[in-house]
């Protein structure tokens, strides 16, 4: 398979005597929390690790069954298996650890095992379970995608994810402050109180701003959170009772917002919106970064607004479980999941099929 000359560090990487000697970042505990700060430039370079596709789901190719039409989400089990949201066909399409596809379950409606969209999927290890947002509620089904409850939220929660012992965090709207905030929320299985992690203002829909800071966040298996808002790249790491034990931050040039950037927004937004809402008001600069992905070992992966060579897709900073920025990955799409030291990347075909990439590390020797 053809390696991409890309920057990368994961399992290989924590091993490597490399990385404590040649970080030039800082770590200092200040208190209770640990605040670690990187320099613009990662650990390794293209000379050191290479990313390798090791495996394509997805495509024109695929029986009908089995084809995809638009994905929402991913999520990994710990032997592998890989379970994708379709919000088109509005199920979930399971694929074995070698790619083959095995059944899906899940559909639109409102009785048992049916929700109007499937906006995140996460997996239960531990209980064998497959927890679906299905849009204000949550769906859990076995790992054989039969129908085990329903859940109804406890708060009017959004984009909610759930880790290994059943608790739930999403995002809910707050429009008691005079302008609006969200909540990232974390509450159920163990929690009591639900705990309130991060807070960020709304969308101005009177001027909105499409390229406005965003909250952006994960949940990992063990029910720690990685958050952050990013007027500046800086990222909270919550342990699971919620208490900030690390801010990681990295030093950056805030990537322009340019006229193709404006245009390529503009070709987005539906006839009629713009004369309802005006034009929107563009930011000068991109955020610091607009996705978080942490895996099951506390590595995190955030997609900044900075363009790869391919001036298609964007840059993604990697950072190990003790916040040092090790790499980047600069090639293939956007990374969904990451997880046993490999990265689940979404992506088109040269059709334009939507696919998953799986991608595997080699060091060079």
């Amino acid at each position: 398979m053809k390696a991409l000359s890309v920057l990368a560090a994961c399992t290989m990487l924590m091993a490597s005597p490399l990385a404590p000697q040649t970080w030039k970042g800082t770590s200092v505990r200040q208190g209770d929390i640990v605040v670690v700060k990187n320099p613009k430039t990662p650990v390794f370079s293209s000379s050191g690790f290479r990313f390798f596709d090791e495996l394509t789901i997805g495509g024109g190719t695929l029986s009908p069954e089995a084809a995809l039409g638009g994905i929402r989400d991913v999520a990994v089990a710990a032997d592998g298996s890989v379970f994708i949201a379709d919000y088109k066909q509005g199920k979930i399409l399971t694929f074995g650890p070698d790619g083959q596809y095995l059944f899906s379950f899940g559909k639109r409606g409102q009785g048992p095992g049916e929700f109007s969209s499937p906006n995140q999927v996460s997996v239960r290890n531990e209980r064998r379970e497959i927890f679906v947002d299905g849009s204000r509620k949550g769906v859990v089904f076995n790992r054989e995608g039969r129908f085990k409850e329903n859940t109804t939220y406890p708060l009017d929660l959004m984009m909610v994810r759930s880790d290994e012992r059943g608790a739930l965090a999403g995002t809910v709207v707050d429009n008691t402050q005079p302008k609006g905030i969200y909540r990232l929320i974390k509450t159920g299985g163990d929690i009591g109180t639900p705990l309130i992690l991060a807070t960020a203002p709304l969308i101005d829909l009177n001027a909105p701003d499409p390229f406005m800071p965003r909250l952006a966040w994960d949940l990992c298996p063990d029910g720690s959170i990685a958050e952050g808002f990013p007027e500046t790249y800086e990222i909270h790491i919550h342990d699971p009772a919620g208490r900030i034990l690390r801010t990681v931050s990295r030093e950056y040039d805030p990537a322009p917002v340019t006229e193709r950037d404006e245009q390529a927004y503009l070709k987005t937004v539906p006839p009629g919106v713009m004369a309802e809402t005006g034009k929107p008001r563009f930011s000068k600069r991109f955020p610091a970064f607009q996705r978080i992905v942490a895996d099951e070992r506390g590595w995190l992966f955030v997609q900044t607004y900075e363009r790869a060579r391919d001036g298609k897709n964007f840059l993604t900073d990697i950072f190990d479980s003790d916040g040092r920025y090790m790499a980047r990955f600069g090639e293939g799409g956007t990374v969904f999941r990451a997880r046993g030291g490999k990265m689940y990347v979404v992506s088109e075909d040269e059709e334009g099929f939507p696919i998953v990439k799986r991608y595997g590390l080699e060091g060079n020797k």
